[in-house]
């Protein structure tokens, strides 16, 4: 599904209705309210963990429901381990800033920087149910049977420790006039979703590499001391799927017993986590204090209160390293078109 993309289109002009706010989300008045669904596929197999040196009483296993079974026979069993969070409510305070940009006599508006922690007041444990599925086998110390199908074992906690979305790219939205110094506002951007979480004592991280579409929209109050204050209620739909294919480290897993039931097979996982999917979906409140920000005098780049070479040499110096501060056509691109932008307000030599 290709994404759609809208370029950022702000004004360089100093017109006096065009601000920008540098906007900080007020934690305590804002909140997270979603469903998460984790699954995962992970085939592999399991071996008792014994050991006729280290651990000469410890379980062993051999594939299949008859046969001999030696004295001293561990024999690896293949299994597959599915499932994962199913349906956990996670309620939590969101962290983070942005910048909105509105222009009344345009109607616009724009956000730029949007960097929000979804989980910003510590990590979230949550019970883990897995779908154990296995061929026929069985095991010594304790004797038991396992009949070949699929158990549901709860088999601990995972713990969510980073859930942020970080805009990815620009964005123009609309701005409409709802009363005095007082704007609606809806701005479609794209963001990339971090999710990383540690289950049965391994990490497993979603960095986020498709840009998603995300729509920020509220209300921006004009403060009589030029402040902001921005409300905003977000519908949260994140869906991601990923083919991982990587080997996770042995990992020792009390299995419970099936025939008879009631003891404890110690045995040892080594899985490969062949696919991760994710899903969250709910609702996101957003209450943020905006500071006015002092615009920008593009001829005047180094900032020393003059238009003169300096300048020339302080914007080529940011435009050759690839700094964002040469993206002064605020195109999202460093190129020849900032060059031109540059030189055009540096000849006027004015702000």
């Amino acid at each position: 599904m290709q994404l759609f993309r809208i370029a950022a289109v702000l004004s360089l002009a100093p017109l006096a209705a065009a601000q920008t706010f540098d906007c900080v989300v007020q934690t305590p008045q804002s909140g997270l309210d979603v469903i998460i669904d984790v699954d995962t596929t992970l085939p592999g197999t399991l071996i008792g963990a014994y050991d006729a040196e280290t651990n000469p009483t410890g379980t062993r296993t051999k594939p299949g429901l008859f046969g001999t079974f030696g004295s001293t026979e561990n024999v690896e069993c293949p299994i597959t381990i599915g499932g994962g969070i199913d349906e956990h409510r996670l309620i939590s305070r969101p962290a983070g800033v942005f910048a909105l940009s509105i222009d009344p006599e345009a109607l616009t508006a724009s956000v730029e920087g949007y960097n929000v922690n979804f989980i910003a007041d510590g990590e979230e444990v949550i019970p883990v149910t897995v779908r154990f599925s296995t061929e026929a086998f069985r095991t010594r110390n304790p004797t038991s049977t396992y009949i070949a199908g699929t158990v549901n074992l709860p088999i601990g906690d995972a713990t969510i420790s980073v859930f942020r979305a970080v805009q990815s790219g620009g964005s123009l939205g609309t701005l409409t006039e709802s009363g005095p110094d007082s704007y609606t506002f809806v701005v479609p951007i794209e963001v990339l979703y971090e999710f990383n979480a540690t289950i049965l004592d391994n990490p497993v991280e979603i960095p986020g590499g498709t840009p998603a579409p995300f729509v920020l929209s509220g209300t921006v109050a004009i403060q009589p001391d030029g402040s902001a204050v921005i409300t905003s209620s977000l519908t949260i739909e994140i869906g991601d799927s990923q083919e991982v294919n990587e080997p996770l480290p042995p990992q020792a897993f009390p299995l419970p017993t099936i025939l008879p039931p009631g003891l404890t097979a110690n045995v040892i996982l080594n899985l490969t986590l062949q696919s991760l999917t994710v899903g969250v979906n709910g609702t996101q409140t957003l209450l943020a204090v905006g500071t006015r920000r002092e615009e920008r005098c593009i001829a005047d780049f180094n900032q020393d209160g003059g238009i003169d070479g300096a300048d020339v040499e302080a914007f080529y110096d940011a435009w050759e390293s690839g700094s964002d501060a040469a993206d002064v056509n605020a195109d999202g691109g460093i190129d020849g078109a900032d060059v031109e932008t540059f030189f055009a307000e540096w000849e006027s030599g004015t702000c």
